[in-house]
């Protein structure tokens, strides 16, 4: 079992580091994307990170469903999964989890993750480094929960800025 968390501000670089990280270890990793096509914007941006994703890529678009990837794919198997932020945006507002529900539903990954003896990395933003927009509190926290217990079990954590990484736990 391999753990990776890559985290970054907007427009970082850090999906197409971590995309790099994930080819050098397999020829054809699962791609998880977490976005759905949710408005005209969105729709632009998921064409966008498929044109300049590499062919080698297997592309599942599981949305929400991300623990359906993990389910599905055969023990030992090198996965993407970008991005928590859009991920938890949808299980918090569409699927109206609770904090405890995403909690749960993560550690349920990681459970998978170490029966299957899985290689995933996962991509997130860094949301909280400038205040907190109104009405934002619960979401944040939350993020920053899912960070924190993803980070925990994570064998690497990496945060990229201008393209840069920094690597905080682990090595590359």
């Amino acid at each position: 079992m391999m753990i990776t968390f890559i985290s970054g501000g907007a427009r970082s670089g850090k999906s197409s580091f971590a995309e790099k990280q994930v080819l050098a270890k397999s020829s054809a990793p699962i791609f998880a994307a977490t976005g759905r096509r949710s408005d005209q914007e969105m729709a632009e941006r998921i064409d966008r990170h498929q044109q300049d994703r590499p062919n080698s890529f297997i592309t599942k678009e599981p949305g929400f469903h991300v623990k359906k990837v993990f389910q599905e794919t055969d023990h030992h198997g090198v996965i993407l999964v970008d991005c928590l932020t859009v991920w938890l945006g949808e299980a918090l507002f569409r699927q109206q989890m609770t904090v405890e529900k995403v909690e749960s539903e993560v550690r349920g990954w990681l459970d998978i993750i170490k029966t299957k003896n899985l290689d995933v990395t996962f991509v997130s933003n860094d949301i909280n480094e400038g205040g907190l927009p109104p009405g934002t509190e619960n979401y944040v926290r939350t993020l920053e929960e899912v960070h924190r217990t993803i980070i925990k079990q994570a064998d690497t954590v990496v945060q990229v800025r201008a393209g840069i990484p920094f690597v905080w736990k682990g090595g590359l």
